[in-house]
């Protein structure tokens, strides 16, 4: 299929390039947006994972004393 462009149709196109440079710069923000989201999202699983990690490692630490004192008795 092939485009052709009468006088009436010329003013338009650059009305059209100019709202779809916008609608491009709108998207860009946009995923600029969502892409920090993203980042500050997994930047707070890292540290949920840290903070789990290290109850992990508390708890594991006092079953393993009480082991002790039960086989201490």
């Amino acid at each position: 299929m092939y485009f052709t462009m009468n006088s009436e149709e010329t003013p338009y196109l650059p009305q059209l390039c100019t709202q779809e440079q916008v609608r491009c710069a709108e998207l860009e923000t946009q995923y600029a947006m969502m892409l920090q989201d993203y980042v500050q999202r997994d930047v707070k699983i890292a540290e949920l994972e840290a903070e789990l990690a290290r109850y992990r490692e508390y708890f594991e630490g006092l079953r393993l004393q009480v082991q002790q004192q039960e086989h201490g008795k």
